[in-house]
């Protein structure tokens, strides 16, 4: 709340053209609809991934303690993995956008097909050092042999199927969406 007041404050003072004026705020119909059009099915979204989520904990929860401390070990390494894939994604979007808006769409393709080398290359890189060092690694979370050796085989069921994420990000992040006027009013 504090950090919140002092942005306000902030920019109430200034004299830049982010400056707030509040009289100046006002609702925008076709502005809103578009809003929430695109914003209602992003949060559905996030909703449906949180609730998922819960009752996959739920699920696994229902196996016992060494099937939960399996699933957690397992948990943060794969979070690592997670986190270098959309690291692809995110970093085409910047990419893509700029030769799309420059109209140069054999730039993007090549972006793409890059990217999706460079991913493909680094996930790969990535089960190998699971298929090595992947018990290793789950130790560091719990050192019971059963635990390691169940979350080891969840890593070995489970990395593989990164790559279809892969390409579901870097394909999300590059699809060309049509151009709307209305945003340049």
């Amino acid at each position: 709340t504090v950090s919140a007041v002092l942005v306000v404050i902030t920019l109430l003072r200034s004299h830049q053209v982010y400056r707030l004026e509040p009289r100046k705020i006002r609702f925008y119909g076709n502005l809103l609809d578009r809003i929430v059009r695109i914003g209602f099915p992003a949060g559905l979204q996030s909703v449906m991934y949180s609730l998922s989520n819960i009752i996959i904990q739920a699920s696994i929860n229902a196996f016992g303690t060494d099937i939960v401390a399996a699933y957690t070990a397992y948990g943060k390494l794969d979070g690592l993995y997670w986190m270098m894939i959309n690291a692809f994604g995110v970093s085409i979007t910047t990419f893509v956008g700029q030769n799309f808006g420059a109209g140069e769409i054999k730039r993007c393709k090549k972006t793409l097909l890059l990217c999706l080398l460079e991913g493909i290359i680094s996930l790969g890189a990535a089960i190998a050092l699971i298929l090595f060092f992947g018990k290793s690694l789950l130790t560091i979370f719990n050192g019971d042999p059963q635990v390691v050796e169940m979350g080891y085989i969840r890593l070995m069921l489970i990395m593989p199927s990164h790559l279809f994420s892969l390409c579901y990000d870097c394909l999300l992040y590059t699809s060309p969406r049509p151009r709307d006027r209305s945003l340049s009013r």
